[in-house]
């Protein structure tokens, strides 16, 4: 085989990673509205904050349980080679929220940072990483 044959990419590796970008800009916008919803519960007059609450949780469930189908269909499209770039990636990010959630625990302790916000940013921010790391290994184990 020569090297640019390697480089080509299958038709269905194409449509399985377009696939999952569409998903993932939906479970993205749903995050981003929740991250909205989320910093207006407590800071909104006139709104009942127990029905922000509520709609803030459905919204936050909605897009997380997006991600998760999303996830688990693109894990089960992709060959091993793909699935170990994702686990590789999961493993760092994984990483990466825990200290996010150290670091936003502690600024909630000392009244810095509302919880609600905090959490949505970790989780907002450990997707986009995890999209980035997926991106980089799987350049690194092209190299």
């Amino acid at each position: 085989m020569n090297t640019t044959s390697n480089k080509k990419e299958s038709t269905s590796e194409l449509k399985r990673r377009n696939a999952a970008w569409r998903n993932g800009l939906v479970v993205a916008v749903l995050l981003l509205l929740a991250l909205g919803m989320g910093s207006s519960i407590t800071t909104e007059p006139g709104v009942s904050p127990t029905a922000t609450a509520i709609w803030w949780v459905a919204l936050t469930c909605g897009a997380f349980g997006l991600l998760l189908v999303s996830s688990f269909i693109n894990y089960r499209q992709s060959d091993e080679r793909q699935k170990l770039i994702q686990l590789k990636a999961a493993a760092l990010a994984f990483m990466a929220v825990v200290m996010g959630l150290l670091v936003v625990e502690m600024l909630h302790a000392i009244n810095a940072l509302n919880v609600n916000i905090g959490l949505q940013a970790t989780f907002i921010g450990s997707i986009i990483l995890w999209n980035i790391l997926v991106g980089v290994i799987e350049r690194r184990s092209h190299a």
